[in-house]
């Protein structure tokens, strides 16, 4: 009898409360610190529930607290006699409070007392078998969790508003979880890091031999349907950074509403699947993750995103990307171990969206269209095939990149099937070319078909270039790291108006071919040696054809060889022509086949002259002319009469008493003319 009437009493929920206050009571003396319990309510054979547990630390400070928690459950004590399995079918929590924390000047924790209260120096070493439970339902809400580590330099706050876990089946023996569903919604986690108590160890050599070792080795298997977040809220901060504003910062994160649908979820192995439906948050910075779709696979080796949609604040990225590693360590040296391969179809890129990463986004295409497919590190990265089009710039063809990301030390090779820009979008996108005098300005329309090897300061450029201001083939080396760019190659040009691009009136349009070498564009600075047929240049305003030039200009001065055979101006000429005075000098010896020297400034009129010339003078014309001609075989043409002279010395100079003196000697006539005179106004 009072067996039965014990039993009658331990199921009422006074009776289980007063005795679940007494062992509180007990505990706090144990514990020397304070334990109470509001309820207390157990159903031996399905049901678990109290509320008002509280806990307190040794400083008089909440540990822990348990509003109300309830367990529903098959009859636990059956099943365990008949040595079944347990089926708990619903676990519930609504509030709790846990605060975990060790001082900076101890690596003690605030909950190590209970440890040590019960600790004996007895130790069971007999294994038993864990126990045989099968969970179906967990739900969680308004429970905050708190830890405080000042010692190690790590906090963690995290408030769940609502958690729900339904499960198929758990197998624990075997590590086999099978899980419906698990929604969390209205949670916040923040994270800090910064410098504990902890005293700093010697940094030593990593031990790389179990790198890459598999990371589930208990084979725990996991399978889940859907996973739902809503109003998700992540904060992480690496020491005291102060982020700029706009600008996303890795060590100051502030992610907020994610929302995330996810479905089949699977961990076997070392490699976990899943499908993303739907990601989206919004970053401290402003960037905004409106969409991210995808397929996703992880493991020791491989990171991938197929079947990729991911849509940003002004961009869309689609459709593959994945990264392949020895192992996660690897991320160490993300640039040059990390293999990366990506595949783009239809996307759009807004340097808006780019430009919370940093950097001067000034020199990108405002937005870009991209589809192709790129491999490789980021310090090794190669775009076998790739199509980008944007407000002033269209380019197909394929590139690799080596050395990034250090601009000026990057290496660049680019075969351009298509590259259709300006040459103002050329400066934009490579400020470094806006050196050595050329007026990219004037260039509204380049469309250039060919290649293109070395950095943006010293390359090879080879190929056809079509512009507003003429065409060109080329296959040009210009190095833009000299003071002077230097530059050698060979070229050909139909109708380049080089007066527009080197920002030189007096130079017109020019169809050419020939090599060149040599540094500066600027007439002031040039320096070159030319090996160069001309069919058509324009100069001062006058047409020149069918020129053969080989020689070299330095300081305004060309020595060399020209053959000319244009109708109006052929002669053959080895010399030197000193352009660098006001007055030109000239010093070389010439045969003459046809000139008018009107043309030169001589006469008024047409007269035409053949002749063998030697001449050794200064000056832009006969009025100012000073030094010595020498001319052999001289015919003149004036209104259809010839006039032949076989020669004829002039000689130009200065005298104190005469002034200007022109001594004129020749087969047919001595003149001399001295002091003020001008021979183009007889």
């Amino acid at each position: 009898i009072v067996v039965a009437v014990s039993a009658v009493l331990l199921t009422q929920s006074k009776v289980q409360t007063r005795l679940a206050k007494e062992a509180a009571t007990w505990l706090s003396k144990k514990l020397d610190t304070e334990v109470s319990i509001k309820k207390v309510r157990i159903d031996f054979l399905d049901y678990v529930h109290f509320e008002g547990l509280y806990i307190e630390d040794q400083q008089q400070d909440t540990l822990a607290y348990i509003h109300d928690f309830r367990v529903r459950s098959s009859s636990i004590v059956a099943d365990i006699w008949n040595d079944r399995t347990s089926i708990i079918r619903d676990v519930k929590l609504k509030g709790g409070v846990v605060n975990m924390r060790r001082q900076k000047d101890s690596d003690r924790w605030n909950f190590a007392f209970i440890e040590e209260a019960f600790a004996t120096e007895d130790k069971d070493s007999t294994k038993s078998d864990p126990p045989k439970i099968d969970l179906k339902n967990v739900r969680v809400r308004e429970v905050r969790f708190s830890m405080t580590d000042k010692w190690a330099g790590k906090d963690l706050a995290a408030t769940v508003g609502g958690l729900q876990i339904k499960v198929n089946s758990v197998d624990i023996p075997n590590l086999i979880f099978s899980l419906k569903n698990i929604s969390l919604e209205n949670t916040s986690v923040v994270i800090k890091d910064y410098k504990g108590g902890k005293p700093a160890t010697p940094k030593k050599e990593p031990n790389t031999s179990d790198w890459g070792t598999p990371f589930n080795t208990g084979n725990l298997q996991l399978t889940l349907s859907e996973l739902k977040l809503e109003n998700v809220n992540f904060d992480y901060q690496q020491g005291n950074q102060k982020s700029l504003v706009g600008r996303f910062d890795e060590k100051h994160l502030v992610a907020s509403n994610l929302e995330l649908d996810l479905e089949d979820f699977q961990l076997h192995g070392d490699t976990i699947t899943a499908d993303i439906l739907n990601l989206s948050v919004e970053e401290r910075s402003g960037l905004v993750i409106k969409k991210l779709r995808s397929k996703i696979k992880l493991n020791q080796q491989l990171a991938e995103l197929d079947d990729l949609y991911l849509e940003t604040n002004n961009s869309v990225v689609k459709n593959y990307y994945s990264m392949s590693y020895t192992n996660f360590h690897d991320f160490q040296d993300y640039i040059g171990s990390v293999t990366m391969n990506a595949r783009f179809k239809d996307s759009r890129i807004d340097k808006r969206d780019i430009a919370f990463f940093g950097g001067n986004v000034s020199q990108l295409p405002s937005l870009a269209y991209l589809n192709g497919k790129a491999q490789g590190t980021v310090a090794n990265l190669y775009i076998p095939e790739v199509s980008l089009r944007s407000q002033n710039l269209n380019y197909n063809g394929s590139v690799r990149i080596m050395g990034l990301p250090d601009i000026d030390k990057t290496y660049f090779d680019i075969k351009a099937e298509k590259l259709v820009t300006t040459g103002n979008e050329i400066v934009r996108l490579a400020p470094q070319a806006n050196a050595g005098g050329i007026r990219w300005d004037k260039l509204s329309s380049i469309n250039f078909k060919g290649n293109f090897t070395g950095s943006v300061k010293k390359f090879n450029a080879d190929g056809f270039l079509a512009t507003n201001q003429g065409d060109a083939e080329i296959d040009i080396f210009l190095n833009l790291l000299t003071a002077q760019p230097t530059y050698n190659g060979k070229f050909a040009t139909n109708k380049l108006n080089l007066g527009e691009i080197l920002g030189q009136p007096d130079m017109g349009k020019l169809t050419a071919n020939g090599t060149i070498e040599g540094a500066g564009f600027d007439l002031d600075n040039l320096r070159a040696k030319v090996n160069a047929y001309v069919n058509e240049f324009y100069f001062q305003g006058e047409r020149y054809e069918q020129v053969a030039v080989n020689g070299s200009v330095q300081d305004k001065e060309f020595e060399g060889t020209a053959i000319s055979k244009d109708p109006r101006f052929g002669f053959d000429f080895t010399g030197k022509v000193n352009l660098k005075e006001e007055n030109a000098s000239y010093d070389f010896a010439s045969t003459i086949r046809k000139i008018n020297l009107k043309a030169l400034g001589i006469t008024k009129d047409d007269v035409f002259m053949n002749a063998k010339v030697q001449l050794d003078f200064k000056g832009s014309n006969i009025d100012n002319f000073v030094g010595e001609a020498i001319l052999q075989d001289i015919q003149l043409l004036y209104n259809e009469q010839t006039i032949k002279i076989p020669n004829l010395r002039l000689n130009s100079y200065y005298n104190d008493s005469l002034g200007k003196v022109l001594d004129l000697k020749s087969t047919i006539a001595d003149a001399r003319i001295a002091g003020k005179y001008s021979i183009t106004g007889i």
